[in-house]
Order: structure tokens, then C-alpha cells, then sequence
């Protein structure tokens, strides 16, 4: 996965991927005609409008453990 932060500062979503060379077989016809290096190519021009995680506009669970926030926001009781 660290070809998306190498080439776009990004995390690459698994879902995503495997959704990617799934579609038309494009892994299966890669393989079979020798060609895995020409897909390669093809990901990494793909890579940042099709493979990325979308942007959280939250923070995570561990992000604000990190932080030393609170992590549940318990609603107060007048």
C-alpha cells in the first residue's frame, strides 16, 4: 500500500483495489498475456481519482486517543 503515498500522498483503499482488478478481469487478462507491468502503469495513472481512501472530515477513534481527547462525547443532563 505504499505506492499511493509514494505517488500521491494518500492511502490506497483495499476495497477499492480489489473492486479495480476485478473489473473485466482486468488481473486475470494481466496475468494470462504477460503484460502485469502495463497494469501496473495503468493503476498508478488511476491511482488518485479511482484507488484512494476518501477524505474523513472527522477525526478517528485512535487519532483522537492520540490527542488525549475524549473519544465518547456523553450528552449532559441538566
Amino acid at each position: 500500500m505504499n505506492l499511493a503515498h509514494k505517488y500521491c500522498n494518500g492511502e490506497l483503499s483495499s476495497d477499492k483495489l480489489v473492486k479495480y482488478l476485478m473489473r473485466n478481469g482486468k488481473l486475470c487478462e494481466a496475468v494470462k498475456r504477460g503484460r502485469v507491468e502495463n497494469l501496473e502503469k495503468e493503476m498508478i495513472q488511476d491511482i488518485k481519482r479511482r484507488l484512494l481512501k476518501d477524505k474523513r472530515s472527522r477525526t478517528t477513534m485512535r487519532e483522537r486517543i492520540i490527542s488525549l481527547e475524549a473519544y465518547y462525547e456523553w450528552p449532559e443532563y441538566a
